[in-house]
């Protein structure tokens, strides 16, 4: 599929003239008959004209224009106009020609045109080779009736003597030679029928078929190799459409190219109008029985490329020239060819708010007809097609969103939404950190919206980022699911764009890298659960980047390679570097700490809080300055000989243990063993309970050693054994805690240590899909491949679901701990509904342990939304219900709830009917709701009739039954 380029870029169009039709003789503009008129017309065909016009004098005319007699030509009345000092838009020196056309049937009519292909020619009579021609095209109107070059040739060229151009008492002799195109047009649309259809106003257009006859094709041929021939416009959504036919040459074969192209915008019309469309473009067979040729392809159309949308998209290999013109083909019939385009542009609305500094704003979109349109791609069985949405622009950077309906599986289960940030000054090496929220807006109950949030440094390379699994398409077709209202689905899109700035510099061989942050306060509470980072600069052989995340008022810095699919994960560095926040008032100030690292390094600074007071100069008019001093590079592989690159590569138990053990007692939590030396135990030692310092580097040292499937599966193995071969564990080794286990026994690391583990679990789950990344955002356009996690998923989610199982009681509150991230009961019912079945069981008893208070209420509609998926076995019906009711909520979400569980009771089987019935009664006398939810019972124990089972029984006479709750 190509994009189509402005064919002549010389080609301008003159001002519409106001023209004296009762004239027989050619004018001067100011209105005086000239003496003499030559002019001649050849006609070879009905469509072709050839016109020799002679102007006698030409250097002494001193009219501004003149122009020549109407000739006929295909039925439409044509002349010649000469500006000899040239118009109003020539450059000085320059004579400017145009060809006029005027309305074939008088002044009657407003909507007319005509495709015209022609040759203006100022002719040397001395020598030919030095004639000048000039070629071009255009669809002629009522509005736009003039065409040609306002800098067609120099004045003083023509007008030397020595030339050759000027003959006979100084004439000049000009000529046109004109290809008129015989055509004929229809179109439909929706329900209705427009025969001989000329473009007029025709708002919200949003499906139809137009088809395009080229009566007198071979004339056009040898034109088309390397003009293009246009059909006239039709409308479609916001903007006028029209079919481009040309020739290409591919690999020495002739083609004959079509695209679809949009009209430029009239000067009265907003200019960033554009639509979304799918499209079929088809060369239709005229012989009976005959396959027509058919492509399709879609894309957002503009009236111009200023926003970086389409304004063509087509074929330049639609079909091979040789067997388009074939006359047993069909296509070619009686020198008629048969165009058509049909179409379908999605209805859409869009709004867009920003904040004052434009750097942060909401975009919303509601999507139309949307059930109609996917049922559309069914038929045509389209996969892997994505709608995107017009642009907005946060800072200087375009966005939009990307929305696949169908997913991107071969088998559609799921929507796939995504962000797509570009630059809008068009720099190939042009970087941004967003933070962005999208969601798929649940019309009827917000709350119940499916949200998902995430942080990426887009790029050229890296420019869409999302979910390819953001809604199950059974949720979102849902009739009562809230989704789809009145067939319109609402997406939207808050976006929060980082303000930074970074330079390299090299000072006495050592490299500084600065990042300068301008809108620190915007991200503050982003880092506080998640983390900022800049840019990668090169350091010797290494990409490296640095990042900044808060934690309990502690300010901690990064320093990190590359770990990208596609680096060189053999590569070994030694990076020894100095860190520093800048003080921009007072420099002498500013705060800097060295380190080393091969990977991976966080340094605590300072408190966040006395960082940003306003007299402490590290905060400036909202800028933060780090800087990142190289202070030595070295590679390992280099450096090292064989011995002592086994000694760095060295047993990972021993090193990997004693990195455990360093940053454990550096927040005062101590491994220690009691009597029994096979049971260890963690203590967490009195004047560091509310360190909050210590206890934030704990859980940042073990969030970043946990960066590997490998330490995971070795902090939720029996503490008895550091071997990795589970196979090789006795049964009494597998009864012992874990460290995490243990971890888990200090309250006050509790909640901080759940929330690693759900964000391992989710990555275990999103990684076992194709093409996952490790934060739940992929690249729209990264290839599919599985990552380290993948392999070890299974056993991995089973070790931690038997670490959680171990918490005696549920999640401490009011505990000293880091902030909790909102999003637990979305990641639970992620887990839930990728885990292997075998463990659902345990995660679903595991829920009311995991979830804060605060967020019960979420976790109540994932479970029941969860539960009402066909592929949920009934077996687990009672243990939902059971962790249902240990959720504390209010009696509007009991009473949203016990609506769910009604539709349960249809496909109950006799033990999970059991537990329905007994489930929806408790939650009715939570919500008030008993009458009602009695009657329902007895009307779904009265139909299964003879067919209730004898376990069901005891329930037959609900209200008997009632006196259990």
């Amino acid at each position: 599929m190509i994009k189509q380029s402005p064919c002549e870029a010389m080609l301008s169009l003159a001002a519409d003239l106001s023209i004296s039709s009762e004239k027989s003789l050619s004018s001067w503009s100011d209105g005086t008959e000239k003496e003499q008129e030559i002019m001649t017309v050849d006609r070879p065909g009905e469509y072709t004209g050839m016109c020799r016009w002679t102007v006698e004098s030409f250097p002494r005319v001193k009219a501004r224009a003149l122009w020549s007699n109407y000739f006929d030509v295909g039925g439409y009345d044509c002349r010649l106009l000469v500006y000899p000092r040239g118009d109003s838009q020539a450059l000085p020196g320059y004579i400017s020609m145009y060809l006029q056309i005027m309305d074939p049937r008088g002044t009657t009519s407003s909507l007319w045109d005509c495709f015209v292909s022609y040759r203006l020619s100022i002719v040397n009579p001395l020598d030919d080779s030095l004639t000048i021609h000039k070629d071009s095209w255009h669809r002629f109107s009522s509005k736009k009736k003039s065409h040609g070059w306002c800098d067609y040739a120099l004045n003083s060229s023509i007008l030397d003597p020595k030339m050759g151009f000027l003959f006979n008492n100084d004439s000049l002799l000009i000529t046109a030679d004109i290809l008129i195109l015989n055509e004929s047009v229809s179109f439909s649309f929706d329900d209705n029928n427009e025969e001989n259809f000329i473009a007029g106003p025709m708002p919200d257009v949003l499906s139809g078929e137009f088809t395009w006859k080229v009566h007198n094709f071979s004339l056009f041929k040898e034109m088309l190799k390397s003009q293009k021939m246009m059909s006239p416009a039709f409308p479609a959504g916001e903007c006028n459409f029209r079919i481009s036919i040309y020739q290409s040459e591919i690999n020495s074969q002739e083609y004959i190219s079509m695209c679809l192209e949009s009209k430029d915008a009239e000067k009265t019309l907003v200019s960033d109008r554009s639509s979304w469309c799918l499209f079929r473009m088809s060369a239709l067979n005229q012989k009976t029985e005959c396959t027509h040729m058919h492509r399709d392809s879609y894309g957002r159309f503009a009236a111009d490329n200023k926003n970086g949308d389409n304004t063509s998209l087509g074929w330049n290999d639609y079909m091979k020239m040789s067997e388009f013109v074939k006359p047993e083909a069909g296509f070619l019939l009686h020198d008629t060819a048969v165009f058509r385009a049909s179409f379908h542009v999605i209805k859409e609305i869009s709004s867009f708010t920003t904040n004052g500094t434009g750097h942060m704003g909401k975009f919303t979109w509601r999507v139309e007809n949307f059930t109609r349109f996917n049922d559309l791609l069914k038929k045509r069985e389209i996969t892997g097609l994505c709608i995107k949405s017009k642009r907005f622009q946060i800072g200087n950077r375009d966005c939009r969103l990307m929305v696949y309906p169908r997913g991107q599986s071969k088998q559609p289960s799921h929507l796939s939404v995504f962000l797509e940030v570009t630059d809008s000054r068009s720099s190939s090496d042009w970087s941004g950190f967003v933070s962005h929220k999208l969601s798929v807006v649940n019309q009827r109950l917000e709350e119940k919206s499916v949200t998902m949030e995430s942080q990426n440094r887009y790029s050229k390379a890296a420019k869409d980022w999302g979910w390819r699994e953001f809604v199950t398409l059974t949720s979102l077709f849902d009739q009562e699911s809230g989704f789809l209202v009145q067939d319109s689905i609402v997406f939207s899109a808050e976006v929060l764009l980082l303000k930074d700035a970074n330079s390299v510099s090299l000072n006495e061989k050592k490299i500084s890298f600065t990042w300068k942050v301008e809108n620190f306060l915007a991200f503050k509470e982003i880092m506080e659960t998640r983390k900022i980072f800049s840019k990668f600069f090169k350091a010797g052989g290494c990409d490296l980047r640095i990042g900044v995340y808060e934690s309990f008022d502690t300010i901690c810095i990064y320093l990190e390679s590359d770990q990208s699919a596609g680096t060189d994960v053999d590569n070994n560095f030694l990076v020894k570097f100095k860190m520093g926040i800048l003080n921009q008032m007072n420099p002498d100030k500013s705060v800097w700490k060295e380190s080393s690292i091969r990977t991976y390094s966080v340094l605590k600074f300072m408190n966040m809080s006395d960082m940003l007071e306003p007299d402490a100069g590290f905060l400036v008019r909202d800028a933060v300055v780090f800087v990142c001093e190289i202070l030595d590079f070295s590679d390992l592989k280099v450096l090292a000989s064989d011995g002592d690159q086994d000694a760095l590569t060295a047993s990972p138990d021993v090193s990997e243990e004693d990195t455990f053990r360093d940053f454990l007692s550096r927040a005062g939590v101590l491994l220690t063993f009691g009597e029994n030396s096979s049971q260890p135990q963690v203590t967490l030692l009195e004047k560091h309970i509310m360190d909050a310092d210590a206890i934030a580097g704990l859980l940042n040292d073990l969030r970043v050693y946990l960066n590997d499937p490998t330490k995971v599966k070795r902090l939720l193995l029996p503490t008895k054994t550091s071997c990795n071969d589970r196979s090789m564990l006795r049964k009494s080794d597998e009864s012992s805690l874990s460290l995490m286990s243990l971890l888990m026994g200090v309250k006050v690391l509790q909640h901080a240590i759940i929330d690693i583990l759900l964000d391992i679990m989710v990555e275990c789950c999103k990684n076992s899909e194709e093409g996952s990344h490790c934060d739940g955002c992929v690249a729209a356009t990264s290839s599919e491949s599985k990552t380290k996690w993948s392999e070890q998923s299974e056993e991995l989610l089973e070790l931690i679901v038997n670490s959680l199982k171990t918490i005696d009681a549920a999640v401490p509150q009011g505990c000293p701990e880091a902030a909790r991230r909102p999003d637990s009961a979305q990641k639970i019912a992620l887990v839930l509904d990728r885990a292997p079945k075998h463990l659902q069981q345990d995660l679903v008893n595991l829920v009311p342990k995991l979830v804060e208070n605060s967020y019960h209420p979420l976790a109540a509609y994932s479970l029941i939304e969860w539960l009402q998926k066909p592929k949920v076995e009934p077996a687990l019906r009672e243990p939902v219900y059971n962790a249902l009711s240990q959720l504390e909520c209010d009696s509007e979400v009991w009473e949203c709830i016990l609506l769910k569980s009604y539709e349960l009771l249809s496909n109950s089987n006799e033990e999970s009917l059991v537990a329905t019935i007994r489930f929806i009664l408790k939650t009715a006398s939570k919500c008030q709701q008993l009458p009602e939810a009695v009657r329902l019972v007895s009307e779904r124990l009265k139909n299964l009739g003879a067919d209730i089972a004898e376990m069901v029984l005891k329930y037959k006479n609900c209200d008997d039954s009632l006196g259990k709750f």
